[in-house]
């Protein structure tokens, strides 16, 4: 299919599903060949709005809503107005068929809102305002965390508007165009707190009316909010009869298309749609237009879900396909009911008990992994100096604390590295906070937005292997980069006697270098630990969960791996000042004791820098007082 066919299939697609088509720019960006389909399809938009505007409530011609973005362009001069009431609006954000959507500031209670300025191709009837007004207060009134919060509705200079809270994110439509269909479990998971939603709707005796995938939102934080009534759509029209015929035509239940009045039945046949859609990218019931579609509903036409993915659960496909039945009688009656048909998602919450296991499983993993750094660089002590096995005898306890010792030092470079970050951030949150323009809240969803925007550019898979191939990469580079303490310690592990050997490296004249090696692979640690923490909350969402597990174990082996490297050999570096005496006429140093015997290390012996002797020996010279030494001195 050429990439002129595309543009037009989806701009009827477009039409079919009412959305807002800004028909100035089509027109500008269209060729010669694809301007008198443009203008066909906008004319047909058009009358389909006329259409829409008769059989809404109280509707009339002269009540239509104007249904493009190039109608507002005519209404508002210079693009948008700069205030509404009390309301400084700031930019737009999008149009629909019958109202513009803007965030502004309010001046009275300095946050962000999102306003919906109705519009109309002639002044609105006396009945129509005062039905938008009357639905926006009833609106106002559905607190849940899953309906967008409508904090009032008002006319101001002629014209109707909701002013609502401004979510941060995505529509579904928007997150399904870049990854495709979800999977079953995520649909689940995003279906119950629509059910929730629309029971919260309905229990004000209130419909949603344009149940669809551009109209739930996903917050930065992972909360799913229903946006955007079908305003002026309660159970009753302003005249006393039945609402007929409103939404967006794919997700109308079939008796819409009869002229029988909305219900909850035909919101929860809305919701069963956008399952059906989430799992598999196309619609129950397809056509090319509202007239074929209402056909295709009178024939009974309906592509199964167990057809369009016969790899779904028995339990998700009932529960949707229970939503869809043609016939509103046999349809699951509430959003209640179909929450319940559908697969649980919903997780007991923890009691005490398990509260304080789970910290208490938190603290023994601390203390496990503390004590295992402690193990191997006390183990890499006793194997370089080839301290016998019965002077090892440190305990789990001692180890515990080698590896205390041994963190104290990274968790202040890492301190020490992140202060000037941390000084900056303190003094971003003071401006923002005295500036009044953003909450913290705003600076942390644009970021959240920033970040998404910015991984989007890349494949999930891409952003994973590049995860590795750093990590892995910085590991091996370390690793080289400090290769000669390595190797200095290797030496002294195979040299009988340390006569001539160069061991110059782990002296103190490099404590520099060791302070340094210890930097960097601390800072290695915390900078692999922040990058895991912004990209696994962005692949949990586009990658098969078992993957993203199995990655995020490969991520903790790959911190232990550089944090033992980084230990290892901490007690030989760092505590290495013993108690100092003469053997033989040379100096040589207590390593271990195990009375009545020592374990000395003379590093000048020419035969045997390595020897157990018992404290009364006479070749021992104890001197007058204790003296420390530095053994590689």
């Amino acid at each position: 299919m050429s990439g002129s066919s595309q543009r037009l299939d989806g701009l009827a697609e477009r039409v079919l599903e009412s959305d807002a088509v800004d028909w100035l720019a089509e027109l500008d960006a269209a060729s010669a060949d694809e301007r008198a389909m443009i203008l066909a399809l906008r004319d047909i938009a058009r009358v389909a709005e006329v259409s829409r505007a008769f059989e809404r409530p109280g509707g009339s011609v002269g009540d239509s809503a104007a249904p493009t973005v190039e109608r507002e362009t005519v209404l508002v001069a210079g693009g948008f107005p700069k205030r509404w009431g009390h309301l400084e609006i700031t930019e737009k954000v999008g149009a629909g068929a019958s109202a513009t959507v803007f965030r502004a500031r309010d001046t009275h209670l300095n946050r962000d809102t999102a306003l919906k300025l109705f519009h109309f191709a002639r002044p609105a009837s006396p009945e129509i305002r005062r039905a938008l007004m009357e639905e926006g207060k009833n609106l106002a009134q559905v607190k849940h965390g899953n309906v967008v919060t409508v904090y009032g509705a008002d006319e101001h200079e002629g014209r109707v508007a909701l002013w609502m809270e401004f979510v941060h994110g995505e529509t579904l439509q928007a997150l399904m165009s870049k990854q495709g269909p979800l999977s079953a479990e995520e649909a689940t998971s995003i279906g119950a707190d629509l059910c929730n939603a629309l029971s919260a709707v309905h229990a004000k005796g209130l419909l949603h009316g344009d149940i669809k995938a551009a109209n739930v939102m996903r917050e930065s934080g992972g909360r799913v909010v229903l946006m955007d009534f079908s305003t002026s759509r309660a159970a009753q029209t302003v005249d006393g009869s039945p609402g007929r015929f409103v939404g967006t035509p794919l997700y109308m239940a079939p008796e819409l298309f009869r002229g029988e009045a909305a219900s909850a039945r035909s919101d929860v046949y809305s919701l069963g749609v956008l399952l059906y859609y989430m799992v598999t990218g196309t619609y129950p019931v397809k056509a090319n237009t509202t007239e074929e579609l209402r056909r295709a509903h009178e024939r009974g036409e309906q592509i199964l879900l167990s057809d369009a993915r016969p790899d779904l659960s028995d339990d998700f496909v009932a529960a949707v396909e229970k939503a869809l039945t043609r016939n509103p009688e046999h349809r699951l009656e509430s959003a209640e009911a179909l929450k319940a048909a559908l697969p649980s998602t919903e997780e007991t919450a923890p009691s005490i008990w398990r509260r304080v296991a789970t910290w208490i499983g938190v603290l023994a993993g601390v203390v496990a992994s503390l004590t295992f750094l402690g193990f191997a660089t006390s183990m890499n002590f006793n194997v370089v100096l080839q301290v016998p096995p019965e002077f090892a005898s440190e305990s789990w306890f001692d180890y515990f604390i080698w590896g205390v010792r041994a963190m104290i030092p990274a968790a202040y470079y890492v301190w020490d590295s992140i202060k000037p970050a941390i000084v900056v951030l303190l003094a971003a949150m003071v401006f923002v906070s005295l500036s009044g323009r953003w909450t913290l809240r705003d600076v942390v969803n644009r970021l959240a937005r920033k970040r998404r925007q910015v991984l989007d550019r890349f494949d999930p898979l891409s952003i994973a292997a590049g995860f590795f191939l750093l990590g892995v990469g910085s590991i091996v580079a370390l690793g080289w980069a400090f290769q000669d303490v390595t190797a200095a310690m290797d030496r002294m592990y195979t040299a009988k006697s340390m006569r001539g050997v160069d061991l110059a490296v782990l002296g103190p004249d490099f404590a520099g270098y060791h302070i340094l090696r210890q930097r960097l692979y601390s800072v290695f640690l915390s900078t692999l630990a922040l990058i895991a923490a912004v990209i696994f909350p962005y692949l949990r969402d586009r990658m098969n969960p078992s993957v993203v597990r199995l990655m995020k174990w490969a991520t903790v082996l790959m911190i232990l791996v550089a944090a033992v490297m980084m230990v290892m050999p901490y007690r030989l570096l760092w505590h290495t000042e013993l108690e100092r005496v003469t053997f033989e006429g040379r100096y040589a140093f207590i390593i271990a004791r195990k009375p009545p015997d020592l374990f000395l290390y003379a590093p000048t012996a020419p035969d045997q820098s390595r020897v157990v002797v018992v404290e009364t020996d006479p070749r021992l010279e104890w001197g007058q007082e204790r003296v420390l030494g530095e053994i590689f001195e």
